[in-house]
């Protein structure tokens, strides 16, 4: 389970480089497999990335913002607010020159952004069920194992039991409704 991240500018910019360079066709690989499915933004970045490949002059902002209200329903406003901090804080850590992979998670992911997060996630969540729910659930997947892995038992023992009991529950309602294991 990889870290939370937003990259839709990157991948925008990407695709229309390719569209300018005569590419007619490529692959992108990212987090959208296995078991955790659609955990993080997966499947906010399947449906950007289709839509861009369509047409690469969409406004990537916008078609998440679509897919943000659609996905997660009642939950989109607190959604929109921690898809754009994660999308400003992982412009900043590559600006400084770093380059994101679940290594340096770390000094992008800090213990106060972390715990803001999970907050503003256990609110939206308040807001949902059914479908909206379980969504905002697998989204939550990631930062609940960022937390776990960098704030670790020691640091706020309530939370750090919280998100590994959420994720326990949620990848067991994941593995029932997929019928696998």
């Amino acid at each position: 389970i990889s870290d939370p991240s937003v990259a839709m500018e990157r991948i925008s910019r990407d695709i229309k480089f390719l569209r300018d360079c005569g590419i007619e066709g490529t692959f992108f690989e990212h987090d959208a497999g296995g078991l955790t499915e659609h955990t993080n933004f997966a499947a906010l970045q399947s449906y950007v990335m289709l839509k861009l490949f369509q047409n690469p002059d969409l406004n990537h902002n916008k078609l998440a913002e679509e897919f943000i209200s659609l996905y997660y329903g009642k939950a989109a406003p607190e959604v929109q607010k921690y898809y754009n901090e994660l999308d400003v804080a992982h412009r900043k850590f590559t600006a400084s020159g770093k380059t994101w992979n679940h290594s340096y998670s770390q000094h992008y992911l800090t213990p106060d952004q972390m715990k803001e997060w999970n907050k503003l996630l256990e609110n939206a969540q308040k807001k949902v069920s059914g479908d909206h729910a379980f969504h905002l659930r697998l989204l939550r997947i990631g930062l609940d194992a960022a937390i776990i892995e960098y704030l670790r038992v020691d640091f706020d023992r309530q939370l750090f039991d919280e998100c590994k009991n959420r994720m326990r529950s949620t990848i067991k309602e994941l593995e029932a409704k997929r019928q696998v294991r």
